[in-house]
């Protein structure tokens, strides 16, 4: 009973506890322990050490009751993937970045998969349904229905990926800039002796795919590289890969083309590996690739390749300030940027 008593009656330190241990201002421990600008690396380093030799914690109950009377703020936002499961590999670099931008803005981040079918307001989680968020981000399979909804919530939205504008209208976007970036592709494939590259993708019914075939016409025409609609192989299903439409090429030993354009990684793998076998079996030079990074051992391929870093991390943790100036009621002066997409010069093979 006594040791409940004097457990009861024992002070906290303050953060004026820790201010005084440290000979700074209730301010300055302030912007450390919240990371905002005006506190050095090494200030933060000793308000940190006295914060963990005197046992300080932050009530972050008080806080935030605070926070919330003073601007009506939760400083909660979500990420909202639509029909797409969160441990899709495509996807991780875009965690990654929002996870770094919430850091840098002193968020809270909260989680929500989507299905894609839900059709009005009152269909969507309780978090987005009763704004317990500021605002959100998305991604993943989005439609017309899912725009109307979003719009009807009246909460701060930023759209990370590449959408056609009629779909999105004026909501804020975020995306790689895949004009510049093919541009930048066909470019290095001329300088390269490269004057015969072939389109491949596995979805053309995607939006996204279509864009991506009209900048690589533009492009072609950019360089005076003529079109030829052979050298175009295009299925109409996700996830089909590249054996239904390329494996009766690789078994001609003359093709009709020395490059192939395909900027989806898991379908321009299998391409490389084809390209690789038909070079073995004929004892020809392979074909060279340009696809985008390997998001998980960056190692180099079989085959010469092109690539191609669309900096989703950066772009994600661009959207979370992009959100956090739409919350803070700051104005912004383009509801679509376009990010530049890192293209390499041509790396050779394995030996």
């Amino acid at each position: 009973m006594e040791r409940n008593v004097k457990e009861k009656n024992k002070t906290h330190p303050t953060m004026m506890d820790v201010a005084k241990a440290a000979g700074v201002s209730k301010s300055a421990v302030s912007k450390a322990l919240n990371n905002k600008p005006g506190a050095s690396k090494q200030l933060k380093s000793q308000i940190f050490e006295i914060c963990e030799k005197l046992g300080y914690q932050i009530n972050f109950r008080i806080q935030d009751m605070v926070k919330e009377r003073i601007n009506g703020m939760t400083y909660n936002i979500a990420f909202v993937m639509v029909g797409i499961n969160f441990s899709d590999p495509a996807y991780s670099q875009i965690i990654d970045g929002i996870a770094t931008g919430v850091n840098k803005h002193n968020l809270r981040l909260l989680l929500e998969r989507l299905n894609g079918s839900e059709r009005v307001v009152y269909d969507l989680p309780p978090i987005l349904r009763d704004h317990r968020v500021d605002g959100f981000l998305i991604s993943g399979c989005l439609n017309k229905n899912m725009i109307s909804i979003i719009r009807k919530l009246k909460l701060p939205c930023v759209v990370i990926g590449s959408y056609p504008e009629k779909l999105l209208g004026d909501l804020p976007c975020i995306q790689p800039d895949y004009d510049a970036g093919m541009n930048a592709i066909i470019k290095e494939l001329k300088a390269t002796n490269h004057k015969h590259p072939a389109f491949v993708s596995e979805n053309i019914t995607n939006d996204h795919q279509k864009q991506l075939l009209r900048y690589f016409k533009l492009s072609l025409k950019k360089y005076d590289i003529p079109y030829n609609r052979q050298r175009i192989h295009l299925g109409e299903e996700a996830n089909s890969g590249a054996l239904g439409l390329m494996q009766s090429q690789f078994k001609q030993k003359n093709l009709s083309f020395d490059s192939v354009v395909c900027l989806d990684y898991a379908t321009s793998q299998e391409i490389s590996h084809l390209a690789y076998g038909h070079s073995q079996k004929f004892g020809v030079k392979p074909i060279t690739i340009a696809t985008t990074n390997d998001v998980f051992a960056r190692h180099a391929r079989s085959v010469p390749t092109i690539y191609c870093d669309m900096r989703m991390s950066d772009i994600a943790c661009k959207s979370v300030s992009l959100l956090s100036d739409m919350i803070n009621s700051k104005n912004i002066s383009e509801s679509k940027l376009l990010f530049p997409i890192t293209v390499s010069k041509l790396q050779p093979g394995l030996p």
